[in-house]
């Protein structure tokens, strides 16, 4: 599998058509879309241009990103995963987006219980739907049994 990460873009896309060559199964954004301040607009239209390069997209807000862009729905190419999870063959990939409390009183901050209890529920979810299997092998010559 080939993933291609990108973060803290603030924006800035003047290079995203030199992506348009690579071969990649998936792209990864862990936020930063725009720059602090910036509306919901703009995070859509940055958004946008990596959906035009028809690879999977999956991301997440980031701290300086609008708070509404939590609520932004997943489409088929494009998977919003804060506080969710999306499978790719046999990985499962896990988001959570913003930061924790920062001194620059940025967009997306969250507090750490409230970090920890998006990624609880969102970790109960994964093990509800997914079978894991753990699988032991004792080696009993090994401790002189």
């Amino acid at each position: 599998m080939k993933i291609i990460h990108v973060t803290d873009i603030h924006s800035y896309t003047g290079k995203l058509e030199l992506l348009k060559g690579v071969n990649s199964d998936l792209i990864i954004i862990s936020g930063d879309f725009v720059e602090c301040g910036e509306d919901l607009d703009r995070y859509l239209r940055v958004l946008e241009k990596f959906r035009k390069l028809n690879v999977r997209v999956l991301y997440v807000p980031g701290n300086c990103d609008p708070r509404e862009a939590l609520d932004i729905p997943s489409e088929e190419n494009t998977i919003n995963l804060h506080g969710s999870y999306f499978k790719y063959d046999k990985y499962i990939f896990i988001g959570l987006g913003g930061s924790v409390f920062t001194p620059f009183n940025t967009p997306l901050e969250f507090s750490e219980d409230e970090l920890e209890n998006i990624l609880e529920g969102t970790l109960s979810k994964v093990l509800r739907s997914e079978k894991i299997s753990i699988r032991t092998l004792t080696l009993w010559k090994l401790c002189n049994y």
